[in-house]
This record gives C-alpha cells, sequence and structure tokens, in this order.
C-alpha cells in the first residue's frame, strides 16, 4: 500500500518529482474518453486479436466515419498506446498498448458509465442537487449498459478467479447472488458445477430480464433462477430456505451508512437460515492523499460516490461492523482491483 507520508498534496513528491504539464493533463484527458471510444467500437479488441487494423477497413466493417477513427487513434498515439502509419492508416500496438487493454474497462466505467457525472460536477456538488430520498442516486444519470459492460470486463479479470476459487469447494450448494446483474457469475458458477443450483437477486428490473435470458442461453435454467428485489428490505421465502451460500460483488457500500448496513446483514440470517457462508466482494474508501501514485480506480470511485452522497467504508470500518453483527469474518481475499476485497463471512453459530 502506497505509504501516504511519502507525498504531499497536489500531485508533487517530496523528492522534487516534476508536475505534469498543463498540455499532458489535457491531452490524457481526451485520450482517456478515446480508450473508452476504442473500446465500445471494438478497435482495442481487434487491435489485441489481430496485431495491426487497417483503419479504412475497420470502417468500412463497421460504418465508422475515418476522420472521428483516425483522430481517435491519434489521441491513442499520444499516450504510446497505439502506433499510427499516416500513409497508409493502418494502426498497431503500442509500447502502454498492453496494460491500458487490461484496464480497459476502468476507462469504459470512468467515461462512457460516468460521463454525465463528470461534465456536470460542479452542478452535483450543489447542495440543491441532494436528493430528500437518500437512496434515490438517479439524479446523478449514468449509463447502465457502459457500466454492466465495464464491469464484466474488470470482473473477468480481476475477480471471477478469485470468486470462483472461494466458491470451489460448493459442490452441492444453494448459492443466492445479491446484486445479480447478468448473472454471468452465476451462471460460470453452476457450469462448472453441475450440482450447484442458484438464485440471482437484483433490483433492476433491466437486469433481471438481461439475466433471465442468459440463463436460459445458458441452459441452466433448470438449476438458477432470478428474483426482482431490493435486498436492503429482503423478506424471508420459502425458495431462500435452501441457500446455503451468499456472494455479493462491488454492492456491499450501497448499504451503507452503519446502522442500516448493520440491519440489512442482519436480516439476511433470517431472509436464507441455512446459509454457512457469505462472500462479500466490495471496494473499501483507501484515505489517501492525492498523488500521481494512486492506483488506477481509485480516484474515480470515490469522487463519483462522492457526487452520488454515498459513503464508501473504509476496510477498518467494515471489520468494526462485522464484530457488531452476528457475522464472523473468517478470511480476506484480496483482489486486483485496487482497495478491494473478498470478506468471507460465517454466522457465528456456524462451525467453522
Amino acid at each position: 500500500m502506497q505509504n501516504t507520508a511519502t507525498v504531499i498534496a497536489y500531485g508533487r513528491e517530496e523528492n522534487g518529482g516534476l508536475a505534469l504539464s498543463s498540455s499532458e493533463i489535457f491531452n490524457t484527458t481526451i485520450t482517456g474518453a478515446a480508450i473508452a471510444a476504442a473500446v465500445d467500437l471494438g478497435l482495442m479488441d481487434e487491435l489485441e486479436s489481430s496485431g495491426e487494423v487497417s483503419i479504412p477497413a475497420f470502417c468500412r466493417a463497421h460504418d465508422l466515419d475515418i476522420g472521428c477513427i483516425v483522430q481517435i487513434v491519434r489521441a491513442l498515439t499520444s499516450c504510446d498506446i497505439a502506433n499510427l502509419d499516416t500513409d497508409t492508416n493502418i494502426v498497431q500496438p503500442g509500447r502502454s498498448f498492453q496494460q491500458v487493454y487490461a484496464d480497459k474497462g476502468y476507462f469504459l466505467w470512468l467515461v462512457g458509465g460516468y460521463g454525465y457525472a463528470l461534465q456536470h460536477l460542479a452542478a452535483l456538488s450543489q447542495n440543491a442537487s441532494t436528493p430528500a430520498d437518500m437512496d434515490d442516486r438517479s439524479f446523478v444519470k449514468r449509463d447502465g449498459r457502459m457500466v454492466s459492460a465495464a464491469a464484466k470486463q474488470y470482473g473477468a479479470r480481476y475477480v471471477d478467479r478469485e470468486f470462483l476459487a472461494a466458491i470451489e469447494p460448493c459442490k452441492n450448494e444453494m448459492i443466492a447472488d445479491l446484486g445479480c446483474g447478468s448473472a454471468a457469475r452465476l451462471i460460470e458458477i453452476a457450469t462448472r458445477n453441475p450440482g450447484v443450483e442458484g438464485i440471482g437477486i437484483d433490483i433492476d428490473q433491466n437486469a433481471i430480464g438481461l439475466a433471465q435470458e442468459m440463463v436460459r442461453s445458458a441452459g441452466v435454467d433448470d438449476r438458477i433462477q432470478v428474483v426482482c428485489a431490493d435486498i436492503r428490505k429482503l423478506e424471508p421465502e420459502e425458495r431462500f430456505a435452501p441457500v446455503t451460500v451468499l456472494m455479493s460483488s462491488f454492492m456491499g457500500h450501497d448499504l451503507w451508512p452503519k446502522d442500516r448496513c448493520l440491519q440489512v446483514l442482519e436480516n439476511l440470517q433470517t431472509c436464507f437460515p441455512a446459509v454457512k457462508r457469505f462472500l462479500l466482494c466490495d471496494t473499501y474508501r483507501s484515505d489517501l492523499i492525492p498523488s500521481k501514485q494512486v492506483p488506477i480506480f481509485t480516484l474515480g470511485f470515490e469522487l463519483l460516490h462522492a457526487v452520488m452522497r454515498q459513503q464508501v467504508p473504509t476496510r477498518s470500518q467494515w471489520m468494526e461492523l462485522f464484530a457488531e453483527s452476528s457475522w464472523e469474518c473468517v478470511s480476506t481475499r484480496p483482489i486486483g482491483i485496487p482497495y478491494s476485497v473478498i470478506f468471507e463471512l460465517r454466522p457465528r453459530t456456524a462451525t467453522v
């Protein structure tokens, strides 16, 4: 973890590191938008799979304006993400391509998913923008398709492997995924383990519709069902009774502040009386002093949740909450996303 004692504010280090110039800041801002566009258009995937792309041919195949695509690629070249032959309009990966490609989901999340919030940051900072109902965050518009696509990308790279490893012992279990989204992770687990059954729960009706389609397409609709419900207001149901494993990914901070989160966690044991394990994956607050050394994602995550008036707890605050709850945190499993971890919880009455 970054030693914040060695860093002072405004992006300068005590050892005299040089600050970024205005042109560098401006150009990298443009490049971030270009990365998100190149990901959404499929250009980054094409470069990864083919090694080079003819811009004219790519534009013909996807009905794109060649002038726009050339300028997007030029923005990528400014940060050495791509190399462009201006005579042939053939683009190849640059020295930074592989790292950016690995992290492409973050750019799609920030620029594509929360572009509105970034554009209206000043207005959204006004107290007049604070909603009367603090659970209603629709005042911060976001592109759900982009957010879902981004989550799938960085989830596949940084989260799924750890989740699958943690779930591996569950050969013949009933698993509930809280905030299941498209149910992709639940489908993957059920596909790997024929004895597993599952329930996906999400508050978003559109996500539930997509999940139902994916479950049917994967041929596991006889073992997985999806439910549209608010985790914060969940009530016991007969179909919840056999669930022995709960999992949740990047939704836990939405349950805060502390008193409400504690109440929700307690209620989960009422709704799922047979539960033995709860794998809670979330990003916690870093409390880093801003500098050039803050890792990718952290500044954007904490800024946008502040705009949404959403408290993001620190890791120690999570541990304090668990200590007050009927859940015991028996282990933590770090994942590749900065300041993120899988907390493995078990009911205190259970035999570990």
